[in-house]
């Protein structure tokens, strides 16, 4: 969510505003930077000083925007995530039937991991491992995405799509864990995976257990 400030009419307060804009320009630009470096060579293969290099700054001056490497890879991934819950909201508008929501929450998921290694890299393998990652906010979007697909599971319920003996939860869990193990390989050893057909699969597999 995007907050704007108000200010109000005056030189002074002008001032202020165009010298955060520079400041702004150059965290985007080194999140730009660290996300590619990370996607090629890993989190532990990636150093700050090699991040600021690519970037154009001084280590010392990307440490004004960071306090560490964690927290310069949990920023790559909030940003990643945003965009991603922006582009899957817009993916379901318009789509009826509960059952066809989900169809399309889950080619959106594999689809994204297909296009951005770097996401199912890191929430599969690497910062689950890490407890920050259970106090950032990377974390709440990831938690908000999980209530989403709860939601349509509920959804399709209340309509009659979903038998309503499931265990929302466990469907939950099931269609997690099936894009996990789909994505597993392209995020280890970069092994495609085709979205489409992985997508069909899932579901098929999925809707006949739970279809009313």
């Amino acid at each position: 969510m995007l907050i704007r400030r108000v200010c109000r009419e005056g030189g002074t307060v002008k001032k202020k505003a165009n010298k955060r804009q520079p400041s702004q320009d150059r965290r985007e630009r080194i999140l730009d930077v660290a996300r590619a470096l990370f996607e090629e060579k890993g989190y532990q293969g990636t150093t700050t000083a090699q991040i600021a290099a690519a970037a154009g700054v001084p280590e010392g001056t990307l440490f004004e925007d960071f306090r560490t490497k964690r927290d310069l890879v949990f920023a790559v991934l909030e940003r990643d995530i945003e965009v991603y819950l922006d582009f899957l909201e817009l993916q379901l508008r318009g789509i009826e039937g509960a059952l066809n929501r989900i169809r399309k929450f889950i080619w959106s998921h594999l689809y994204t991991w297909r296009r951005r290694r770097f996401i199912a890299r890191f929430l599969i393998l690497e910062v689950r491992q890490d407890p920050g990652y259970y106090q950032s906010h990377a974390h709440d979007l990831m938690q908000r995405y999980n209530e989403d697909l709860m939601g349509l599971i509920k959804e399709g319920i209340e309509e009659g799509s979903i038998r309503a003996d499931v265990n929302a939860e466990m469907v939950r869990n099931v269609i997690f864990g099936g894009i996990e193990q789909t994505a597993l390989h392209w995020a280890l050893k970069e092994d495609p995976f085709d979205v489409d057909t992985c997508t069909k699969e899932l579901c098929g597999l999925v809707f006949r257990a739970i279809q009313a």
